[in-house]
């Protein structure tokens, strides 16, 4: 199957990012997500969660919909993982869930730890794209704030770069070390990263 792209809550872009490639991706919703994908024109394929959350006004969608009791012990967003996984796509990308509760926040990254990371995270302010060994990136607006954080709870990364103000080598990156307000001085950056996935963070204003 192809890759799953999941709607979440909280904080998402203004407008569909220009490389969330939504035709012929899964499309999955997990409650209030259903709201952004609806605002964003997206037909939904799955709906899920206890809708506790979700706009009054929001039509339910063609596609599937599974129903869950408000009072349970997983969020709805991991809900949506399991259901896209168990479909067998070819990875998950992620829009939404940054900038809200902090609760909110650390349980959709503690997903990372136990299901894999997405190959993207779209949030309001920022896109994280997954470094796995090496990534290049390409049409960078010089002066562009990024940053270098652990895709999965606990990860232990070594990473070095090319193209930053200031770049990095064989720089830790972990639950203790990040690398934040760096910038772009090229239209062109490579991550590489030895040992555990990381992510890449593009920040959008």
């Amino acid at each position: 199957m192809s890759k799953a792209i999941i709607f979440t809550g909280s904080e998402a872009p203004a407008e569909i990012p220009a490389d969330l490639q939504i035709d012929g991706s899964f499309i999955i919703a997990a409650d209030s997500g259903f709201d952004l994908a609806v605002r964003w024109g997206v037909n939904v394929d799955l709906l899920v969660g206890d809708f506790d959350s979700l706009s009054q006004g929001s039509a339910p969608p063609a596609g599937e919909i599974l129903r869950f009791e408000r009072d349970k012990d997983i969020s709805d967003t991991e809900i949506a993982v399991r259901e896209a996984l168990a479909r067998e796509v070819e990875g998950w990308e992620l829009v939404g869930g940054g900038e809200g509760r902090l609760d909110h926040l650390l349980s959709i990254f503690a997903l990372f730890g136990s299901y894999g990371p997405p190959s993207r995270w779209y949030t309001r302010l920022e896109t994280l794209y997954l470094v796995q060994s090496e990534s290049r990136f390409s049409n960078l607006a010089p002066g562009t704030t990024v940053g270098i954080i652990p895709a999965i709870p606990g990860g232990n990364s070594r990473v070095s770069t090319t193209g930053l103000h200031w770049d990095v080598s064989d720089f830790p990156i972990d639950a203790i070390h990040i690398s934040l307000s760096n910038r772009v001085d090229d239209a062109d950056a490579t991550v590489r990263c030895a040992g555990d996935p990381v992510f890449f963070s593009i920040v959008s204003i």
